[in-house]
């Protein structure tokens, strides 16, 4: 399988974390917001990080959230020109499956 990510992929893994963190419903969850206007603490921000490292594979830098400070923002850096492959051996992605009603 493919080890690249699709933008759905990623966002809508980040849409569903940022809720679940914030309790609350993902049609919430802006795409375009700030994760810290949306109301994540620099603790929540850190979790988030290491969980998408683990969810995509991708070793992603302690400073992601400053480079990527929006969901829409690291959707880009996660699946646009020089986005980064995942580490040897991992593909935790493809676990997941492919989106309901989709092949794969």
């Amino acid at each position: 399988m493919d080890a690249a990510l699709t933008p759905w992929q990623v966002q809508d893994w980040l849409t569903a974390r940022v809720a679940e963190m914030l309790r609350v419903d993902a049609a919430q969850i802006s795409a375009e917001a700030m994760f810290r206007d949306l109301g994540l603490s620099s603790v929540q921000l850190v979790e988030m990080t290491a969980d998408l490292e683990d969810w995509s594979g991708r070793t992603l830098p302690a400073t992601f959230v400053f480079d990527c400070p929006t969901i829409e923002d690291a959707v880009a850096h996660l699946t646009g020109p020089g986005a980064p492959e995942p580490a040897a051996g991992r593909n935790p992605v493809a676990a997941h499956g492919a989106r309901e009603g989709e092949g794969g």
